[in-house]
């Protein structure tokens, strides 16, 4: 379990990075506060929720070419997250994909599930 820490590590570390490229030196106290949301410390935060709080971040970001610069950079992060081992994790034990793949299309069984817009892709006469 140590191992897969460390890689969250690695992931939030790489989202912090491209959040700080279009939010300044407050995004990291931005990441925290939604962790804190989340009921969770950046320190242990769960590899599972990492797309989750991508999404909520953001929200944050005012410009609309900033922020789709973001949603892109951390997307390419999640979509390198592999799937983690079997077993290392009861609660995804039923999935074998990674974090990015529950927001680029619905999993069976769990249609309603939000995915991770773009902010580009709120266009007049595109489906939300």
């Amino acid at each position: 379990m140590e191992g897969l820490a460390v890689f969250s590590q690695e992931i939030l570390g790489r989202i912090e990075r491209e959040f700080t490229t279009v939010m300044g030196p407050l995004a990291c106290v931005a990441l925290r506060d939604k962790a804190a949301e989340f009921n969770e410390s950046l320190d242990n935060f769960p590899s599972e929720k990492i797309a989750e709080l991508v999404e909520e971040v953001s929200f944050e970001i005012q410009d609309p070419r900033r922020k789709v610069q973001f949603q892109r950079a951390a997307l390419k992060v999640l979509r390198e997250m592999p799937p983690p081992a079997p077993g290392a994790v009861q609660a995804r034990a039923a999935s074998d994909r990674s974090p990015a793949e529950h927001y680029d299309k619905p999993a069976e069984g769990r249609g309603s599930r939000p995915r991770l817009r773009l902010a580009e892709d709120k266009r007049p006469g595109t489906k939300a």
